[in-house]
């Protein structure tokens, strides 16, 4: 399947539900510029061209990690960790915040970068390998994220306080 196949059909809509006429919007500016239109989506082409592009995400950048599971990305996995990490990090070593709150902050750019490509790869690696429950959002994973990120922290703070003790 050819990308530009990709981006047009119902299939397109169900994955991305009320979003799906921006994102086709977003997704087919990004195939033109990267000049991946033509290319079967398998292609690995496709993948590098379409990463090398910038396109910005605001969601991606305000809400981070919480819209890379909203929109069920594997790099979410990642992000969260590397929040977890600078939360308690900066709670132990308070003279070191601000150098973890930039550290953030420059996450939340990278995710705004590259929101919009890294999306559009996961959508078309869900077509190509016929998984469409992979891009469908999940507000019960984000109420789970919520709860698990506390309970994460709490733990933490209490095996490194028992720790430091």
């Amino acid at each position: 399947m050819l990308v530009k196949e990709a981006l047009e059909g119902q299939v397109f809509s169900k994955y991305f539900g009320k979003k799906s006429k921006t994102y086709q919007y977003k997704f087919r500016k990004i195939a033109k510029r990267a000049n991946v239109l033509e290319l079967d989506i398998e292609d690995a082409d496709v993948a590098e061209r379409v990463m090398a592009l910038r396109s910005w995400n605001w969601a991606g950048f305000i809400f981070s990690f919480y819209w890379t599971f909203y929109r069920k990305l594997t790099i979410a996995w990642v992000l969260l960790a590397m929040c977890i990490c600078f939360l308690v990090a900066s709670s132990y070593l308070p003279e070191y915040k601000i150098i973890f709150g930039a550290l953030t902050i420059g996450i939340s750019f990278a995710v705004a970068m590259k929101g919009n490509g890294i999306l559009f790869l996961h959508y078309l690696n869900a077509i190509n390998n016929d998984k469409p429950e992979m891009c469908e959002p999940s507000f019960f994973r984000i109420f789970l994220l919520f709860f698990g990120f506390f309970l994460v922290v709490f733990a933490t703070g209490i095996i490194l306080s028992l720790i430091t003790a």
